[in-house]
């Protein structure tokens, strides 16, 4: 017995070891991302600045070299940080319902640039009508499939990468699979398994000549496997790679749709898909046929203008096709046909090709990758409105930004890089933005009380104060004199999700992470400077209904969780998802004794029915505004 309890005191011990050493590696490498991540900042943001300007031929080159070094940095940084906290136990799956169908095309459209400049074909051939309401991590998942369909891009000289996705449903859960194939240089069958070991490449050259760690596929398998699934991969050298994995994931609640009255619109439709590339024609035709629509499929002009008499109602017609290309096709097909509705569907967004689509009366002008959202929009309008309605939506679509025209911004940026005020000055050189600098965040609550600003930007890691505690200091002031609220947009390099959530806990009300590029910095400015700032509510107003005492702070809780979602989707321009989740608060808030929810899900509603995003911007801070004051009256913690 006391040697057993000399061992069970050893190993105790050593346990406690092994969890402070790995406590004190997943500190280091926080700071160390955060220091690395700063003066990252400043170069990859110096290296866009310096792409746009005037540069020789050879100085374009090294740009382009520093900027392509600089992302792979960047890359490494976030994989090793990743494999950290996967190790550490610190890593947590979120559970939100997300759009599956949504989220592979946001993939594709995100790595379409970096096909093309290979001479790449990439598309997503979804093999199923209508993917349910799914409940998982979206972030991860996405995470997941660019990690895979990029290495298959990088590793793919000729030919084309194909995203397979099949969704099978079983009572409340639905099993996700995944095939992504490529016609690349492909993998010896030896190190078929231990490519998902990390740090391993299928041979050294191949790290040589395509640079990488190896660290992209092992964090893949680790993210598969905790979503219940398994990935593996076949090959064969020299013809390319299949990586194949699945996901089993919850179904969530069922979503309310507007589509089904346009659905019956164009069901029995005849289309006409006329593209040379066998794949782009399986993935257009199980669209239409999703729909209800009459299929007629073809892999040329001549066999398109051959079929062009039989009155079909649509044409998607692509345009480089050998022998008779899409626009000499359409012509023709018109000739025959005057009455139907012709697409030219192109990988190359050119103006001429725009221009002309509109000379020739055509319904309009589709890029690929086509989403599938845009391209049942696009059928409505040119079969069940006027034509010219489609043409002016597809060439010219509306502005969305809140900036009201000729006004000027004033904002007040607490940072104390000097690299970086630099870099931030000439990201908004043209802008209607107007910074004022402070290097800590003391000065930035002394000149908070001391001018009129449109928005704060804050750094985190400053000396003296640190941004969030000014920005605490800040939200105490707006309450103690009951000032409007100013938006806090934090600029920092942690970019940890308990990053996220302090930001969010010290009233911040957006996170922007370095290394940040002059398109995102901007549109992130754009977002939040709304026409006028958000007033904090002056009362919560609470009538919970009696027998609802227990569930009412449970729906509030709900709601507040909800939140980041209301964010994102806002980020996103996501107006339809906008509308159903504020549909929801709208019929639901007064019922469990919250009517500001019912009221404020109401505007946010109409807001994203009108695509209004400065209004939508001040509605969602409205609402965050007031869960967290009902939160505190109620005293939830969450």
């Amino acid at each position: 017995m006391t040697e057993q309890r000399r061992v069970e005191s050893l190993l105790i011990a050593e346990r406690k070891r092994a969890e402070n050493a790995n406590r004190a590696k997943s500190a280091f490498l926080a700071s160390m991302s955060h220091e690395i991540r700063t003066p990252m900042n400043a170069i990859l943001g110096m290296a866009d600045m310096l792409w746009e300007s005037d540069l020789s031929h050879s100085q374009r080159h090294y740009v382009e070299i520093f900027r392509r070094a600089g992302g792979s940095l960047l890359t490494l940084i976030n994989d090793i940080l990743d494999l950290s906290k996967i190790e550490s136990g610190h890593f947590c799956l979120e559970e939100v319902d997300f759009d599956l169908t949504a989220l592979v095309e946001q993939v594709i459209e995100i790595l379409t640039p970096k096909a093309e400049s290979k001479d790449l074909s990439l598309r997503a051939h979804l093999a199923f009508a209508a993917a349910p309401n799914l409940v998982g991590d979206p972030v991860r998942l996405q995470q997941i499939l660019l990690n895979l369909l990029g290495n298959a891009i990088k590793f793919t000289d000729k030919g084309e990468v194909l995203l397979r996705v099949r969704c099978q449903t079983a009572e409340s859960y639905a099993t996700l699979e995944f095939d992504v194939s490529d016609t690349g240089i492909g993998i010896p069958s030896h190190k078929l398994e231990t490519i998902f070991e990390e740090f391993e490449q299928a041979e050294t050259s191949t790290t040589r000549r395509f640079g990488g760690t190896g660290l992209g596929l092992g964090i893949s398998r680790r993210l598969v496997r905790r979503m219940r699934g398994e990935i593996h991969a076949s090959s064969e050298m020299g013809k390319g790679s299949t990586f194949s994995f699945h996901v089993i994931l919850p179904i969530g609640e069922e979503r309310n749709t507007s589509a089904s009255a346009e659905l019956e619109d164009i069901a029995g439709r005849r289309v006409l898909i006329v593209d040379n590339n066998a794949n782009n024609r399986i993935i257009l035709s199980e669209m239409c046929s999703a729909w209800g629509m009459a299929v007629t499929n073809c892999a040329s002009g001549a066999e398109a203008v051959e079929l062009a008499g039989r009155e079909f109602d649509l044409a998607l017609v692509d345009l480089m096709m050998p022998g008779m290309d899409g626009f000499e096709t359409a012509d023709r097909i018109q000739s025959l046909d005057p009455k139907t509705a012709i697409f030219i569907v192109s990988s190359d967004s050119q103006a001429g090709d725009i221009s002309r689509c509109r000379e020739m009366g055509l319904a309009g002008h589709l890029m690929k990758p086509v989403r599938r959202a845009e391209l049942l929009e696009q059928i409505v309008r040119a079969l069940c409105r006027a034509p010219e309605l489609a043409a002016i939506a597809a060439i010219s679509p509306p502005s969305t930004s809140p900036i009201e025209p000729g006004r000027r911004y004033r904002i007040l940026t607490a940072e104390d890089s000097e690299d970086n005020q630099f870099l931030l000055q000439a990201y908004c050189q043209g802008s209607p933005y107007d910074l004022t600098f402070v290097e800590d965040g003391e000065l930035a609550v002394a000149a908070y009380r001391g001018n009129s600003f449109d928005l704060i930007l804050m750094d985190v890691q400053m000396p003296v104060m640190d941004g969030l505690t000014a920005a605490r200091e800040i939200r105490a002031i707006e309450s103690a004199i009951g000032a409007k609220r100013i938006p806090i947009l934090v600029l920092t390099a942690n970019a940890l999700p308990e990053d996220v959530g302090r930001a969010r806990e010290a009233g911040c009300d957006a996170h922007l992470a370095k290394p940040i590029s002059k398109k995102s910095f901007l549109s992130g400015l754009a977002q939040w400077l709304a026409k006028s700032p958000v007033e904090e509510p002056a009362a919560a107003r609470i009538d919970i209904p009696e027998g609802l005492e227990e569930l009412a702070p449970k729906y509030l809780a709900a709601r507040r969780r909800e939140l980041a979602l209301f964010r994102d989707l806002l980020e996103q321009s996501a107006f339809e998802k906008l509308r159903r989740l504020s549909h929801n608060l709208k019929g639901t808030g007064a019922s469990y004794g919250f009517p500001d929810i019912s009221r404020l899900g109401s505007a946010i509603e109409q807001a994203s029915k009108d695509c209004n995003l400065p209004s939508l911007s001040r509605q969602i801070a409205e609402l965050s505004a007031f869960i967290g004051t009902a939160s505190s009256n109620l005293k939830i913690d969450v």
